[in-house]
């Protein structure tokens, strides 16, 4: 081989590489941004969990059995969201599992106050209501992002699966 031939293969070699390590960083990027987002997003709705906790807790007829697995549910779901450094597989799924539970908490929650003739809804209340709402939207769509990254480099196995009855 001649000299000029060894150049230009090493070269074409250094520049796959590094476009290849780059474009792996690119995706990365990309995995952890989306993560990002939908963390935020699901941290919030533990906020508001909490909330809508100290509303429950005011009613007449309280369901101390729901409150306190809605105590229990969004203190699990906000340790796994705050405490956890790497994102894998298993994560994912608690992470999942918890926050879907946690929904079903809510709606049990809205329920609740639904069939409490006496219960008077109150500003705090509105706001609580308003903003789930708001948040189950941008959760939804942060799903979706997040699930279309994974997808991009073949990770299926972090979906966050069956959204709202979707398959991803």
């Amino acid at each position: 081989m001649t000299r000029y031939f060894k150049i230009t293969v090493l070269t074409s070699l250094i520049f796959i590489l590094v476009h290849q390590y780059s474009l792996g960083q690119d995706t990365s990027k990309t995995i952890n941004g989306t993560w990002q987002t939908l963390k935020t997003q699901l941290l919030r709705r533990t906020g508001l969990a909490t909330r809508f906790e100290k509303v429950l807790e005011q009613t007449q007829n309280v369901d101390t059995i729901l409150i306190r697995q809605l105590k229990t549910n969004t203190t699990l779901l906000n340790n796994l969201l705050n405490y956890n450094q790497r994102l894998d597989s298993s994560i994912v799924t608690n992470i999942h599992d918890k926050n879907d539970s946690l929904s079903r908490l809510i709606r049990n929650g809205f329920d609740t106050l639904q069939s409490d003739k006496n219960f008077t809804r109150t500003e705090e209340f509105q706001d609580i209501t308003i903003q789930l709402e708001g948040t189950g939207n941008r959760i939804y769509i942060a799903v979706r992002d997040f699930n279309e990254a994974c997808k991009s480099i073949g990770r299926q196995d972090l979906y966050f699966k069956k959204l709202w009855g979707d398959e991803p």
